[in-house]
């Protein structure tokens, strides 16, 4: 059963998404809303605009994603500090 906030969206199936799999809803061609299938805990949300927002939750001890989605890029660390 879809959430009441996509009243009105069309249901596009199961997706893994983040590790998980998910309940996908698409609403006017402007959300795309994943859902954990078990949980029924958001996971991720996809917006027409390219921005994609993805729900993290902290579990201790827990290793969900690798590194690559975590981690900031090398590059970031590089960089000198400038006197301004």
């Amino acid at each position: 059963m879809q959430p009441d906030f996509l009243d009105g969206a069309d249901y596009l199936g199961t997706a893994v998404t983040d590790g998980y799999l998910c309940n996908v809803w698409e609403k006017v061609d402007t959300i795309w809303y994943y859902e954990d299938v078990h949980t029924k805990r958001p996971v991720r949300w996809d917006f027409y605009d390219g921005i994609s927002t993805h729900v993290i939750t902290f579990e201790v001890g827990a290793v969900l994603l690798d590194d690559s989605v975590t981690q900031a890029p090398a590059h970031c660390f590089n960089q000198e500090i400038k006197n301004m």
